[in-house]
């Protein structure tokens, strides 16, 4: 079974789901006990934030049909990220009544909190380097790309090839790209050759080799493709992913 990112992100969505509902809960079992009410409204305000990014991020595109992008989803983990951080510094500090100090309730929430925010902290770094490293490798327009979209936006065996590529081969397409300053070589001149009849001053009869074959075809001409021409070749990770301009000439 291969390496999901989807499934990964949603897995982990779920998870900080459940952590923030659980904390507001236990913030609310414990408001009666804390020293000042304006700790009790900054647990719930936080972590009703926190969960509320979560279910945006998790929810958007299956309900709302709309593209949720990997730059949209690095502003949001990032402008929330430092207001979890203080949260956890002040939840940890914060005192308790004297005669509740040995109530396991703020233990427990303490415990669940600063776990939520390791999770996003981690989550957060992670997902900003895996897109840098998706942009240096071979896509520069990551952050545009849908992070739910289908192959996914991240390719593990690209990003591991890129960054261990004394262990890991390459793909050959991601080998063998060209440089963006590289100039196409301008195409070979056509000859115009004169055919019998022309009645122009300057003839140029063509050859045997240039003269279409006319009549019964030959034995070259009826074989039919080998087998080698006619198959048809995969594309990998770094194809699957790459825009495609179609042009037509008029």
């Amino acid at each position: 079974m291969s390496f999901r990112f989807r499934t990964f992100r949603r897995v982990l969505l779920g998870l900080i789901i459940s952590l923030c509902c659980v904390s507001v809960g236990l913030s609310i079992s414990i408001r009666p006990i804390l020293n000042h009410q304006h700790i009790f409204w900054l647990h719930v305000s936080i972590q009703s934030a926190c969960l509320l990014r979560s279910l945006w991020s998790a929810l958007r595109k299956p309900l709302l049909k709309q593209l949720h992008s990997v730059a949209s989803e690095t502003v949001s983990l990032f402008f929330l990220l430092p207001f979890e951080l203080v949260f956890a510094l002040i939840v940890s500090t914060s005192p308790l009544e004297r005669e509740h100090t040995l109530d396991p309730l703020p233990l427990v929430l303490r415990i669940f909190i600063l776990v939520n925010t390791i999770i996003n902290l981690s989550y957060t770094a992670c997902f900003l380097l895996i897109a840098l490293i998706t942009s240096a490798a071979f896509d520069s327009n990551i952050w545009t790309r849908d992070i739910d979209s289908s192959p996914s936006p991240f390719p593990v065996p690209v990003l591991v090839s890129f960054v261990l590529p004394c262990i890991f081969r390459r793909p050959p397409s991601l080998a063998s790209a060209p440089t963006q300053g590289m100039v196409r070589e301008p195409p070979h001149p056509q000859t115009i050759i004169c055919l019998p009849g022309c009645q122009c001053t300057s003839k140029l009869y063509p050859t045997d080799s240039e003269c279409p074959s006319v009549g019964v075809p030959t034995a070259t001409q009826s074989r039919p493709l080998s087998l080698s021409r006619s198959l048809v070749r995969i594309p990998d990770a770094v194809e699957r992913r790459a825009s495609i301009i179609v042009a037509f000439e008029v």
